[in-house]
């Protein structure tokens, strides 16, 4: 099931600053493997993973910053997912660095 509405996250008091999104792979879980969302090292959000997911990335931080607001101020890669995060497109990085530092001024990153 995919992230579509903050209603599916869970409340968090007092609200995150930092939330990590890292893609894990492991036995039965396909080759694409999972996105999750952490706060420290409770997870918050899971979902099918894709290659080139920068978009999602978008999508994911933006209703993250609908649910927990001003107060959230990054969206943290693990190293571990970059691959599928930025794929092959150029400037798909890019583009995440440019969501994170939207998110680090406290604005929606949706028009990034």
């Amino acid at each position: 099931m995919a992230l579509k509405s903050a209603d599916q996250l869970p409340d968090i008091e007092p609200g995150p600053t930092t939330l990590i999104w890292d893609v894990i792979y492991g036995e039965g879980l396909g080759d694409d493997g999972f996105i999750v969302i952490l706060d420290g090292d409770r997870e918050i959000w899971r979902e099918i993973s894709f290659f080139e997911e920068y978009e999602r990335f978008r999508e994911i931080a933006t209703i993250l910053w609908q649910k927990y607001g001003e107060t959230l101020r990054d969206l943290e890669p693990t190293q571990g997912s970059w691959l599928n995060l930025g794929g092959d497109k150029l400037g798909s990085l890019g583009i995440v660095k440019a969501i994170r530092e939207s998110l680090g001024r406290g604005e929606n990153p949706y028009g990034i």
